[in-house]
């Protein structure tokens, strides 16, 4: 007997959720143009593929390649600073 291949989506039934939350997933889903399960899923993905933790984003930071460029962020904030300065007030 051949083995089966597992299913790549199950279904998930949430219980008890407030009236006011759900109206409010159907509205955002609603201006998006996606049914609220595809709003829903979507949500999850977002978190889901965030780090849980201050451990684990910054794990995450320390395998990213370094910046390119010679630059400071300081020398960065202090050149937006004097540009919004410069600018004109009315």
């Amino acid at each position: 007997m051949g083995a089966m291949a597992k299913p790549t989506k199950v279904d998930l039934q949430i219980r008890g959720v407030p009236i006011g939350l759900r109206d409010r997933v159907r509205r955002r889903a609603r201006s998006k143009g996606v049914s609220m399960s595809k709003y829903v899923i979507d949500m999850l993905t977002d978190d889901g593929d965030r780090p849980a933790t201050v451990n684990e984003w910054l794990a995450e930071v320390m395998n990213d390649p370094p910046t390119p460029g010679d630059f400071s962020a300081a020398g960065v904030v202090r050149e937006m600073r004097d540009a919004l300065e410069e600018e004109p007030r009315d």
